[in-house]
Formats: structure tokens, C-alpha cells, sequence
């Protein structure tokens, strides 16, 4: 038996589903070690809705998912995946439960609806109750309440709406008239129309059956991961991926409590997306982040920085964009962002906003308060800054946050708002520096004192509290002034029965998001707002709660009998103060999230590739210089982060992306096939029903050439159109535009004028190739440990999700060669590209595993240098001076220039023989040997691409 590493040297990303669970991956177990990877990565495995493909959606924390095989079928998989040398790496979700349309399937979240905010389960959930007037708003109906009155019933003690939606009753208020019983309830139910800026609690992003958790509360924590941490310290689960920190309250403050139960030595990561120039911080106690950084390094360093900005022009020419709508990054974000918290943050604005006001007083207006929040949200370039109650914030931190005061200031048009945004940047400084803020009103309410909501200026979160009203997302006017100016669109008059948030269920419901198709971040300390829960209008007894009912039991959930009355809903636990900088951070979070990855990455596209999860489409290309800081920075500070190239989060593979990147080398060439094909479509009858549309489209079908699917480009097509909320929306879908798209997609880009499309593909295809084996090779050499999603071993050409949660297909027997590593595919497009990525993987993986030294914890990395007048197109490193990796980038400029003619890269001194060339086996050539200064012309002969191991080192 292989010994299992303690730290991984790779891993092998797999996405669980009913029918697809432990028992298929425990078939996969000889494929995926003879690949060389040490661990399987497993994507959430506790108890989820039924039948989700994700398993984000949890809701039970103690117990392994039955639909996936239970904790039975997870001890075998680890069992014999231990046989094999491999470990396992789970995926965990603290950060938020599914909020189900029967919401028997989560215990807690049930017991909360029956009893209120009376109820233990009130410490659980992050519920703004003062707001909603004692009861939470549950948007969940199809259409008002009026019209769905015949759709409700009481039926086994429960309230039924429809098929899917249950609910509980509050004991004692079964047998009153219906509408009675539901104004006795401790929820109001609603149309999700109207709901929007009704919601009261913090949600996923924007994912309305996402409900978040409060892991800051100690006894939370324990319920929610004890049965992880009993995994692993049974030694079932071997390391941790850490989904979402930043919708934490305190991410610092979860991850030491997590490295303290889960003890020093396991491998944890988190899921952290960083911006340009950002760090991770030096505090978080993990190996690093989950590698969407690597990413982004990966991908700017074979994009032609040249190529990129005559994309982007030639890009603003056909769609004709305004500079706020697709024609220009920064613009494009900043509109985008503030659409979003006028709509779907909306609430979480105004919470935000209510706490503002409590803490200034008088001395600023509603409406100052409200733009400065506005801009500073605006402005901020990173998902959050890290504002703990215990700490004050880091230097970084706070020159970020003087930065965006000064951004938001420049933004704003009166010196009320320019006040206002000086009294907000105080509080989030933290209590000296508010303490000294002129602007604060002596008679304001007083950090640590009860909140007081009837002194609440924005209103309560109710039909009542919201009065104005402004148009639905679309490419209306334009201008940053424009959309200040309409502040509360989101804000609509809500019908009186209550609303919410697109149904999940029900007739008129709108497709709500997939709860994992988004971007990442949010939040700080987040403890509930004011007022007693209780309803004294209504004289029912409240039952007390009972951890041994069928709904509670085994829930762990007994373990929340300790927490004390002053931290859960109802009460203050902390500040107003600490509140707000922990809420101004996870409202921060998943507006960054909303607003770039989400709706302004599809409407800024001269790049596809560039528009990723942790990408910059406003910088899309990096030199050399920065490929090499990055990594040495990492091996010095991060050396055993995780890195990826393709996820079940990113919106293209990587091999898509490659592919895309190739178009910044021929710019002029996409330029004219744009023109040809949409000549071509136009005669044929099936236009593009705008010009953005067809760019993205167009781009897209060139990733997947030869031959798109036209289902799988259309759905993609769609989902990016109502991200993008220029002509059609998720909430609002325009059916006659959307008929246009997918007469176009199926005629246009998947119909004869798509031959051009192929062509053009073909005579990228050396460019293509270069990129693939480039991209792969960079990933799986450079400091960290590698995560391959399955599949991305070979050609793997996926689409945003749900295309890239589609099973590939994988072989169940080892691969061919494993045990001899001699048997190389021949090189060019004899093999095909899939072979040599796939031959490329097993040799880089193989061979970490064989020498973790040589890529671990105390490993080198050097950069190399090539000599030449073509030296740039080459990018090198070595490896504690044990294996060099050397790519070609750029090679159709490469080309352009002479090829690689005189240039050499000098190498350290050693006999270095080339990996990826494989033994002397009687068809391929001998292994070629290097040293000194060795001609690029002879390295990248075979292949752009070559894997060097010193000779008495291999």
C-alpha cells in the first residue's frame, strides 16, 4: 500500500450527484492514481436538497448524503482510495444552508419558523427581525397572495402551498381560518416579484434559497461541522476546501477556529478570489487560496497585450456599446455595480443604511447617507476589507479604505454627501477613529446599546417602507450622475400581501440562478438587529423548543442549548459600529461578485477569456515579469496554495479560455471573419438580435470549433444575455428576444455560416496547440498544488454551468503507460491534441508525486531568461535546480518574427534531459538532452512546450 502524503502534491477535482456518487468515483480510483495526483477532491458531500447536482444547497451538517451513498459509502471510497495512495479533500459550505421549498429538509431553519426568534434556531441564521416587524418575509409565491389563496392548505399539521412548498405552524394556530393562521404565523409569505427589497435575511449573493449562517456563534460552529471534523480526525477526510470565507462574519476569526478543531497538520484552502495587486492575508491560518490567482497568471501571460487592445476597439466599433455599457471596463463595472444595489442588494442596502443612520444621528440626511454608502460600496476595487470586532484593521486594510473614501469623494456632487462619506469611512476605520469623527451626533445610539428601530429613517423592510419606485435593470440612459440619481430603482412598491425574491417554485416563477454559478465573498460579525421577536398582539403560546422531535432529531442541533440569550436575533449581541463594518464587508462581497463576474464580465467581451472568475478583463494580458513575481511570491509566502486552471465555477474551461487568448494574436484575422460570418448569417436570414450578442456568440462558437453544439451554445448564449440585463433578465425574460438568439445560434454559428468560423480555427491551430500544452504544463509546475478538474487532464472545452457539471466521460482502467513511463504519443497532430495534454498531465503529475521535495514547502523556484531576439517568447523556470519548465507564448507573433532562430536559453549547469520526449522505445525519437546555453529551435522542435529533468535526477 502507498503511503498517503499529509500535504497534497495534487488533486483530482470530482463533482458528486445523485447517480454519480461514491461508488462511481471508487470506480474511478485506478484512472485518477495512475494519473499521479495524491488525493481526490470531492465537491460538497453532507446532506443537500434532493436531487441537486452541486450539493452547496446543505441541509443537514450530520450526515453524509444518502443520494451520494451516506458516510458508509464515503468510509469505503476512502478506504480503497487509501489502498491506492490517495487521500480525500472535501469541500465544505459554512457560509450558508439551502432555504428548501419543504422546509422540513432542514431542521434548524424548520424549528426557526415554528417559534420565531424566541427559538435556539434564531442563533443559526443571519435575520434582520426589527426590520420585518417581528416576522421574516418568505417571497416564495408564484404570484400575489390573492391569487394563490387556493393554492394554500393546512394538511398534516403543516402549511402546504402547491406541491413543493411546506411549511411549519406555530403551535396552537392550526385550526384558525386561513387568514388568520397565516397572519398568527412567524413569517409573512409573499409574491417574489415584490419581495425584493423586503427580504430581512442574508442570503447566497443574490440566491433567495440560499439562506447564510452565523458559524461566528461558537455553539453554530460546533453543529454545523462536527461531523466534518469527526471525519476528519477519524482520518476519512484528509484536507479541506473552504467555500466562500468571505460571507463570513469574521473569515480570519472562522479559519483559527477551524485550524484549531481540525489540528495543525491538514491541508485547508480557501476560497478566496483576489484582485489585481491583492494579497491574501497574513493572518488567515491555511496552506493559501483555492488557486483562481494561479489562474488568472496563467492566462494573462499568453494573451498579446497588443492583440488584446485592438479587440477592445475593434469590439466598441461593432457593438456600438456606450463607455457605461460594454465599452469600457471601469465604467461597465461601476454602472453595473450600481444597478445591483438598487435592485438585488437592495436590502442589503438598506440595512446597511439603517444602521448608518443609527450610529449618525440627524446630523446626515437619508439621502447623503445613502449616496456615500453608494459610492464607497462603488469603489471599492476588492471584494471586502477585513474589519474584525476584536482587532484593528490591518495596514492594508486601511489604506484601502482611505483610497475608496477618496474615490467615493471625487464621486459625490454636494458637500452633504462629501460629509457623509467622511462619517461612513469613519465607522469603518473602527472605534478610535469614530470616536473622534466630528460628525457624530451625542445623542446618536451608542455602540453596544439596544438598537432602536423605530427611529429608523429607511424603513422597514415592509410593503409599507418603501416608497419609491424606479425602472427594472436595462441599458436605459447612461452616465454614473443618472444612476445615483435613480437610488431606490430597486426599491418598488411591494404588493400588500407581502413579497420576495424569485419563487423556487410555483406558476410565473422566473429560473432562479444555480447556486453555484457565481463569483465569491461577503461579510464580518454579523449579529442580529433589534427587537424582542414576540408578536404581543397575538395571544398563542409559543411551544418550547424540542430537540427530540422528528424535525430536530439528530441534527445536532441539541448543541445550540448553550448559546446565551444576548447573541441571537431579538437582541444587540454587539455594536451598531462592529455591525456595520462587518455587514459593509459582506454586502461588499457579493456586490463584487454581482457586479464584475456576474453582469458586467458579459457586457464587457472583446475577450472572453479575460471575463473569469478571477480574471481582469480590464488588464487582460501580463508580461513575463509578472508571471515570475507572482510565483516567487507565492513560494515564498504561499508555498503550498492550491491553484486551478479550470473549475465547476468558471465560466469557460481552460481550454476554452486558451483557445480565446489566441484571437489577441490575430486580431486583424477575427476582425474580418466577424465581418464575413455576419454577412453570411444576415443572407441566410438568421441575424443576431444585437451586436453584443453576436460577438460573444461568435467568440464562443470559435472556442468550440469544429463543430458547437447548438444546445450547449445556446444555453450558454442565454444565461449570458440575462446576466448581462441589457435586453433580457432572469426575472424579467424577453421571449421574443430570446426566440431571435436561438433562431441565430442554431443558423449562424451552428449553421453554414459557422464553416467560416472552423476554418479560421484550423489555421489557429499551432496557436491553439501552443497555448493547451502551455497553459497545462505552467499550471501544473509553478508554486502550489495543482487542482485538475475532472476531465481537464485532456481537451476539456466546457461552458459555464450547468455545462461544466455535465459527467465526462473517464475511463475506469488505469492509464495506458503508468507503469511505463516511456510510451510518449508522438508528437503534432498525429497523436491529437487531447493525447499529448493527457501524456503532458501524467508526466508533470508523476512527476511531483515521485518528488514532492522538488515542488513542496521548502522547493525553489528560479526564474529563467531566454537570449535572443525572440528571447520574449519564451517563459522559464526551474525547480529547487532539479526540473525546468519552458513554454513558447505568443508563437503566431513568434512566427511573424522569425521564429526562434538564434535565440537560447541558458540553462543551470547539468545534463538536462527532456521528460515529455519519453525512453528510446523503438518509434519515438531518443530522449533529447540539454546543456548549457541550448537553441530554442531544437527544444521546442516536437512540441512548443518541454519538461527538463536533470539527467541524475530522473
Amino acid at each position: 500500500m502507498t503511503q498517503v502524503p499529509r500535504t497534497p502534491t495534487a488533486t483530482y477535482r470530482l463533482q458528486l450527484e445523485p447517480g454519480a456518487g461514491f461508488d462511481a468515483a471508487t470506480r474511478l480510483l485506478p484512472y485518477v492514481a495512475s494519473l499521479g495526483v495524491s488525493h481526490l477532491h470531492l465537491s460538497p458531500v453532507l446532506e443537500a436538497v434532493p436531487g441537486s447536482r452541486h450539493g452547496y444547497d446543505v441541509t443537514d451538517h450530520t450526515r453524509v448524503r444518502a443520494e451520494l451513498g451516506g458516510e458508509a459509502g464515503l468510509r469505503d471510497l476512502a478506504e480503497k482510495a487509501r489502498a491506492r495512495g490517495l487521500g480525500i479533500i472535501a469541500d465544505i459550505v459554512p457560509n450558508h444552508m439551502a432555504f428548501p421549498a419543504d422546509t422540513r429538509l432542514n431542521a434548524p431553519l424548520w424549528q426557526l419558523l415554528r417559534d420565531g426568534p424566541g427559538s435556539p434556531a434564531a442563533a443559526w441564521f443571519d435575520i434582520d427581525w426589527a426590520a420585518g416587524g417581528g416576522r421574516l418575509p418568505l417571497p416564495v409565491l408564484g404570484a400575489p397572495l390573492r391569487e394563490e389563496w387556493d393554492a394554500l392548505r393546512v394538511e398534516g399539521g403543516t402549511l402546504r402551498h402547491g406541491d413543493h412548498h411546506r411549511f411549519p405552524l406555530r403551535p396552537g394556530t392550526e385550526s384558525l381560518p386561513l387568514p388568520a393562521l397565516l397572519d398568527a404565523q412567524h413569517y409573512r409569505l409573499g409574491w417574489w416579484r415584490t419581495g425584493l427589497a423586503q427580504l430581512t435575511y442574508r442570503r447566497f449573493f443574490t440566491v433567495s434559497d440560499l439562506i447564510a449562517v452565523r458559524v461566528e456563534d461558537p455553539a453554530v460552529f460546533e453543529a454545523t461541522h462536527a461531523t466534518v471534523l469527526r471525519l476528519v480526525a477519524e482520518g476519512v477526510i484528509g484536507g479541506l476546501r473552504v467555500d466562500h470565507p468571505d460571507g463570513l462574519a469574521d473569515p480570519e476569526g472562522y479559519l483559527r477556529r477551524l485550524r484549531q478543531r481540525a489540528g495543525p497538520d491538514v491541508w485547508v484552502v480557501a476560497e478566496k478570489i483576489l484582485a489585481t495587486g491583492e494579497h491574501l492575508p497574513t493572518g488567515w491560518p491555511v496552506a493559501g487560496t483555492t488557486g483562481y490567482d494561479a489562474l488568472r497568471h496563467v492566462d494573462a501571460v499568453l494573451t498579446d497585450p497588443v492583440g488584446a487592445d485592438r479587440l477592445t476597439a475593434d469590439h466598441r466599433r461593432f457593438t456600438a456599446a456606450p463607455a457605461d455599457l460594454g465599452g469600457a471596463w471601469e465604467p461597465t463595472v461601476r454602472r453595473a455595480a450600481r444597478e445591483i444595489l438598487a435592485e438585488e442588494l437592495c436590502a442589503e442596502r438598506d440595512r446597511l443604511l439603517r444602521t448608518a443612520h443609527r450610529l449618525c444621528g440627524d446630523l446626515h440626511t437619508p439621502e447623503a447617507l445613502r449616496t456615500a454608502l453608494t459610492e464607497l460600496l462603488v469603489h471599492l476595487p476588492v471584494y471586502r476589507p477585513y474589519l474584525a470586532a476584536d482587532r484593528p484593521p490591518s495596514r492594508q486594510d486601511t489604506t484601502l479604505l482611505a483610497r475608496t473614501a477618496d474615490l467615493a469623494r471625487s464621486a459625490v456632487t454636494t458637500a452633504a454627501e462629501a460629509r457623509a462619506v467622511d462619517a461612513l469611512h469613519a465607522l469603518l476605520q473602527g472605534p478610535d477613529t469614530a470616536a473622534a469623527d466630528p460628525a457624530r451626533s451625542p445623542g446618536r445610539t451608542a455602540p453596544g446599546a439596544p438598537c432602536d428601530p423605530g427611529t429608523d429613517p429607511v424603513g422597514p423592510a415592509d410593503p409599507a417602507g418603501h416608497s419609491a419606485e424606479g425602472p427594472a435593470r436595462t441599458a436605459g440612459t447612461t452616465g454614473d450622475q443618472a444612476l445615483r440619481d435613480r437610488g431606490d430603482a430597486g426599491l418598488r412598491t411591494a404588493d400588500a400581501t407581502g413579497g420576495g425574491t424569485p419563487a423556487r417554485e410555483g406558476a410565473g416563477s422566473p429560473p432562479e440562478p444555480d447556486a453555484t454559478a457565481r463569483a465569491r465573498t461577503a461579510g464580518r460579525v454579523a449579529p442580529d438587529e433589534g427587537g424582542s421577536g414576540a408578536d404581543p398582539a397575538l395571544r398563542v403560546r409559543t411551544a418550547a423548543p424540542d430537540a427530540t422531535s422528528p424535525a430536530i432529531a439528530d441534527t445536532g442541533f441539541h448543541l445550540l442549548a448553550e448559546s446565551t440569550a444576548d447573541t441571537g436575533p431579538g437582541a444587540c449581541a454587539a455594536s451598531d459600529a462592529q455591525d456595520f463594518r462587518a455587514r459593509f464587508g459582506q454586502v461588499s462581497s457579493a456586490l463584487r461578485a454581482k457586479a464584475v463576474e456576474d453582469c458586467a464580465g458579459y457586457r464587457f467581451t472583446p475577450l472572453l477569456s479575460a471575463a473569469e472568475v478571477g480574471g481582469d478583463a480590464g488588464e487582460p494580458a501580463l508580461p513575463v515579469s509578472a508571471f515570475h513575481a507572482h510565483c516567487a511570491r507565492i513560494q515564498h509566502a504561499w508555498p503550498l496554495t492550491g491553484t486551478v486552471y479550470a473549475t465547476h465555477d468558471t465560466k469557460r474551461s481552460g481550454d476554452v479560455r486558451a483557445a480565446l487568448a489566441t484571437l489577441t494574436e490575430h486580431p486583424l484575422g477575427w476582425a474580418e471573419l466577424l465581418t464575413e460570418v455576419t454577412e453570411r448569417a444576415a443572407h441566410a436570414g438568421v441575424s443576431a438580435p444585437d451586436p453584443h450578442l453576436a460577438w460573444s456568440c461568435w467568440q464562443t462558437a470559435f472556442a468550440l470549433a469544429p463543430d458547437p453544439d447548438p444546445s450547449r451554445l445556446l444555453d450558454a448564449t442565454l444565461k449570458a444575455a440575462r446576466e448581462a440585463a441589457l435586453r433580457t433578465t432572469w426575472t424579467d425574460p424577453d421571449a421574443d428576444y430570446e426566440a431571435a438568439a436561438d433562431r441565430f445560434v442554431r443558423g449562424g454559428p451552428c449553421g453554414a455560416p459557422g464553416y467560416a468560423v472552423a476554418r479560421f480555427a484550423e489555421e489557429l491551430a499551432p496557436q491553439i496547440r501552443a497555448n493547451v500544452l502551455g497553459a497545462a504544463l505552467l499550471h501544473l509546475t509553478m508554486p502550489g498544488v495543482p487542482d485538475l478538474y475532472r476531465g481537464g487532464e485532456s481537451v476539456y472545452r466546457a461552458l459555464v454551468d450547468p455545462d461544466n457539471r455535465r459527467p465526462p466521460r473517464l475511463p475506469e482502467r488505469p492509464l495506458s503507460g503508468a507503469a511505463d513511463p516511456g510510451s510518449a504519443p508522438a508528437p503534432g497532430a498525429g497523436a491529437g491534441l487531447p493525447a499529448e495534454k493527457l501524456w503532458l498531465t501524467a508526466v508533470a503529475l508523476r512527476l511531483r508525486r515521485a518528488h514532492p521535495e522538488w515542488f513542496g514547502a521548502h522547493a525553489g523556484y528560479e526564474p529563467l531568461t531566454a537570449e535572443g531576439p525572440t528571447g520574449d517568447h519564451a517563459l522559464a523556470f526551474t525547480r529547487s535546480g532539479q526540473v525546468l519548465t519552458a513554454v513558447s507564448r505568443l508563437t503566431r507573433t513568434l512566427e511573424a518574427a522569425g521564429g526562434w532562430d538564434s535565440t537560447v536559453l541558458p540553462l543551470p549547469p547539468g545534463r538536462w534531459e527532456d521528460a515529455l520526449a519519453g525512453r528510446d522505445t523503438g518509434r519515438t525519437a531518443r530522449r533529447p538532452a540539454f546543456q548549457g546555453k541550448a537553441r530554442l529551435a531544437e527544444m521546442f522542435a516536437d512540441r512548443p512546450v518541454a519538461l527538463l529533468v536533470r539527467r541524475d535526477g530522473f
